[in-house]
């Protein structure tokens, strides 16, 4: 048994194991926990930052659970759309988009790149394959009751 928590080495050897879990945490308290923990992981709502300055840490997604700032894919493609009249080849730039993203946001997306003259565009929407280096959603699976 685990010194003094009842749990046998059966339980905790167990690939599935949760501690908090087996500890009787419900679902919201393990997020609790796991945000005090872990962290946001995202500077939004961190003490001493003013909102004026968080536009310095937006990124091409939402950082973390709750994260809402992020740039929009318009803006990488008019960055590139800067670019582009002074180099003679194609931007390696991928534009990354919301896994929430519609086939008309990215029909969008190809038409504002073909109106600025970009000679490539590559589109990644978050979760589109099945593994990914980095991702902002978590993989765990809901519980049936």
């Amino acid at each position: 048994h685990c010194l003094s928590s009842g749990i046998s080495a059966e339980q905790y050897l167990a690939p599935d194991f949760n501690l908090l879990e087996t500890l009787g945490f419900s679902d919201e308290e393990i997020d609790a926990a796991n945000d005090y923990v872990c962290g946001t992981m995202t500077v939004e709502g961190a003490p001493f930052l003013k909102p004026e300055h968080l536009s310095v840490f937006d990124c091409a997604n939402k950082c973390g659970k709750k994260g809402e700032r992020f740039i929009h894919a318009h803006g990488h493609i008019r960055m590139m759309g800067a670019v582009q009249p002074f180099i003679s080849g194609a931007i390696s730039k991928t534009i990354n988009l919301p896994n929430e993203a519609t086939v008309e946001e990215i029909k969008d997306c190809y038409h504002l790149s073909w109106q600025l003259g970009i000679k490539a565009c590559a589109l990644y929407r978050d979760g589109s394959k099945l593994s990914q280096p980095l991702s902002n959603k978590s993989d765990k699976k809901k519980k049936k009751k």
